[in-house]
């Protein structure tokens, strides 16, 4: 087990404060101070300081934190199978598209294939996945989009279409046009933190275009509502295919093609790579394979 001054300090990481790190401890600020400084003494370095009176950890700091945290990673882990929990539930997370046009469908499959009787599953933004991974608070997430890999296990296992669709009586519908053609039309937008908007902005940098180019943008939080707005021609918009693959094929709304071709975002599994030891995990990993095969 990690000493507990390794925990006062990785809670002031978290609070850099160091009131609110006593309070959350329990335990007396001076004592947070006092470990803090036999850290520091044990080790030789400075791991905290303050920039503009904001207590912040210095390089050395947020070097002791990475490793800290993956070695508490690999404790719960280790002490999780000692004490036979492999029948734990799974925590899923998944990007909001990923979770309600690819997961819910397969939910009672994979419920099956991995014979967990009822895995949780959280549906959020891709950078809200990624600092639950962080923080220990999923078993996995399945991402979409862009992101960082860092440390984790990734593994790809889908590679999906981006289609631009409206309502089926504007000019476009159907229609093969460039990204200049658009610069008019009112582009509905995912918000901050979904991994369609940053799938959308690489690709458009790709074509050394950029946003800020469409005259006309609203952001829009809600895929429903986004679908719905264009429905009632209120815009036009970019989609993962699956998430509008019924409306186009009820004539709800209508595809526009691209000059440059067709644009595919992979989609990716990704977990700490000790959580593989975990049964529970690995089944998901090799059911979400098995799916695909077939």
């Amino acid at each position: 087990m990690l000493d507990y001054r390794y925990h006062t300090f990785m809670a002031l990481s978290e609070c850099l404060n160091y009131t609110k790190t006593a309070k959350k401890l329990n335990m007396t600020q001076p004592a947070v101070t006092k470990h803090i400084q036999y850290l520091e003494e044990l080790h030789g370095v400075q791991l905290v300081q303050y920039q503009d009176r904001v207590l912040t950890l210095t390089n050395k700091g947020k070097l002791l934190l990475s490793h800290l945290l993956k070695l508490q990673s690999e404790i719960n882990v280790i002490v999780e199978q000692l004490e036979q929990k492999e029948e734990a539930n799974l925590t899923i997370g998944a990007s909001k598209t990923i979770g309600e046009f690819y997961l819910l469908p397969q939910l009672t499959s994979l419920k099956t294939k991995i014979q967990i009787p009822s895995p949780s599953l959280i549906v959020d933004h891709t950078n809200n996945l990624l600092q639950m991974l962080d923080q220990h608070e999923i078993d996995l997430a399945f991402i979409s989009g862009p992101f960082e890999p860092k440390n984790y296990y990734v593994q790809p296992f889908l590679h999906h279409p981006v289609v631009l669709v409206c309502h089926p009586d504007h000019p476009f519908a159907h229609q093969t046009v460039s990204l200049e053609d658009l610069i008019d039309e009112h582009l509905l937008l995912r918000e901050n933190g979904a991994g369609m908007l940053d799938t959308l902005s690489n690709f458009l940098k790709e074509e050394s275009f950029n946003l800020q180019q469409f005259k006309h943008r609203t952001t829009i939080g809600n895929i429903h509502l986004a679908k719905n707005l264009i429905k009632a021609k209120q815009g036009i918009g970019f989609f993962y295919q699956m998430a509008v693959k019924d409306e186009l094929e009820r004539n709800e709304l209508a595809p526009i093609y691209l000059e440059h071709g067709e644009w595919r975002q992979s989609f990716y599994i990704v977990t700490h790579p000790e959580y593989l030891a975990l049964d529970r995990v690995k089944h998901l990993v090799q059911a979400i394979s098995t799916l695909i095969e077939e």
